[in-house]
């Protein structure tokens, strides 16, 4: 539960020790630094074990080809005996003998994918080629694809190649299972993802829709589950962020409403993924200057989501940055500061200093300082966010949205020690409406622009005048402009 993506299921035994963790400081950060380093291959090959096994194991069997039932040296299964032979280091006992980097193993998974033939018609091949069912192909690609979504460190390269898996696992479930079913249904929804992930909003509207119109059908036919209400409420969700990404707050706003509305009904008031949605809406509204609407929204969903998963969790520093925006646009300053400090020391007790989310929290915590006027706080708040983010590589937009937060402050320090500001507030400003930012952000960057505008008229204007012979008049001071 420490890790996005990662259920308390999936925790590594690093990831379980962190909450009661009482060593000394040194010992503490010595389990996170294990837990951050190695849990993503833990909870993939805990996926692995389990969906080819069909048990939730901390080891793979001793034995593949016994678990198999098959002959051991059996073509045909080969995938599977290599897919569980890359598990078994990652679920070693002895951390530091697990591999410490999941780039160790895609690449030989992807060899094993690739080079494994997708056997449609579960019919024996004709030549010698491993073959597989393609269902068992199309999970491991979408696997693949996931965990690789999810890491905790992703960068663009891992999102093109979570894409890639994505991609091919719908093709392969659109074959096998048809476009109108339940299972084409969740895979375009990871692509949907995958697509948003890398700032491709077109492309993943397109299929937040298409998974959203077959989940729509499946609810109401005779195939409907008592869960489909919930997978309809989340394929709603994920197309209002979409939309909230590119800028349609008007629509994505009538699909938050509807998605919190659909979970109340069918997952219960005080559902996790319903406090996702209250805050989901309560950012938009925030972005639109609406505090007072977006507050209670915004509290409920951090009462939720503490009363569930404790005070510590990391989602629990989303709702902060939240809180602390809402404050901070009241000139609450010191409860912004507050709010936005633990959110940091959330991420940084989980994640560490050099993770994107980190250097999210950091940057919220330099808006507001920036806001309260202490502009070197700021400063270094927004720098260690820079910094962290050269050192992740996270994608492009995430970077961008740092830097507009970096640009804004440096812009008032130079104002605050008499320097010209123009140049890095227009730069800020274009950065800000090239990425789409909160209105907020946007106006903070135009008002820095406009007053250095205006300073540069007011000394121009001062110097014609000085210049002006008596009784000369200017066009415009008291004529009216075209």
């Amino acid at each position: 539960r420490w890790f996005r993506g990662c259920s308390p299921g999936y925790a590594s035994p690093e990831t379980r020790r962190i909450p009661w963790a009482r060593e000394l400081a040194t010992e503490r950060l010595r389990v996170v630094d294990l837990a951050a380093r190695t849990q993503d291959q833990w909870s993939w090959a805990v996926v692995v074990v389990e969906m080819l096994t069909g048990t939730r194991r901390r080891r793979p069997p001793a034995d593949d080809a016994e678990q198999d039932g098959t002959d051991g040296d059996s073509e045909q299964h080969e995938l599977r005996r290599r897919c569980l032979a890359l598990a078994r280091p990652c679920l070693d006992a002895e951390p530091l003998e697990r591999p410490l980097s999941f780039d160790a193993i895609v690449p030989e998974l992807e060899a094993a994918l690739r080079n494994t033939a997708v056997d449609v018609d579960d019919a024996p091949s004709d030549d010698n080629t491993a073959t597989l069912p393609a269902a068992e192909v199309a999970r491991l690609h979408a696997t693949l694809g996931e965990a690789l979504l999810r890491r905790l460190a992703g960068s663009r390269e891992d999102f093109d190649l979570a894409k890639e898996h994505l991609e091919a696992s719908l093709a392969i479930t659109r074959q096998v299972a048809g476009d109108e079913s339940a299972e084409s249904s969740a895979a375009m929804d990871l692509l949907a993802e995958a697509c948003r992930a890398r700032g491709e909003y077109v492309d993943a509207e397109r299929w937040y829709r298409r998974a959203l119109a077959i989940s729509e059908r499946l609810r109401h036919g005779t195939a409907a589950s008592d869960d489909d209400g919930g997978v309809v409420a989340a394929r709603v969700n994920g197309l209002a962020v979409v939309l909230h990404q590119a800028g349609r707050l008007d629509e994505a706003a009538e699909l938050y409403k509807r998605a919190i509305e659909l979970g109340e009904r069918e997952c219960g008031p005080m559902h996790p993924s319903l406090a996702v949605r209250l805050n989901n809406l309560a950012w938009l509204l925030t972005d639109r200057g609406r505090y007072d609407e977006a507050e209670p929204l915004c509290v409920r969903a951090l009462a939720i989501d503490e009363a569930a998963l404790g005070p510590d969790h990391i989602y629990i520093a989303s709702y902060l940055a939240q809180l602390a925006r809402l404050e901070c646009a009241r000139g609450a300053f010191d409860e912004a500061v507050r709010h936005a400090r633990r959110g940091v020391a959330i991420r940084v007790a989980v994640f560490g200093e050099t993770h994107v989310d980190t250097a999210l929290s950091r940057s919220v915590l330099g808006w507001v300082y920036s806001d309260r006027g202490d502009l070197d706080d700021a400063a270094d708040q927004h720098e260690a966010a820079l910094a962290a983010c050269d050192l992740v590589e996270p994608t492009q937009p995430t970077r961008q949205r740092l830097r507009v937060g970096y640009l804004v402050n440096e812009a008032r320090r130079r104002r605050q020690s008499g320097r010209s500001a123009q140049e890095v507030a227009r730069e800020a400003l274009a950065l800000a409406e090239q990425i789409r930012r909160p209105a907020g952000e946007i106006a903070a960057a135009r008002a820095l622009l406009e007053d250095e505008d205006l300073e540069d008229a007011s000394s121009e204007e001062d110097h014609r005048r000085s210049s002006r012979l008596p009784g000369e008049r200017t066009l415009g001071e008291s004529d009216p402009r075209p």
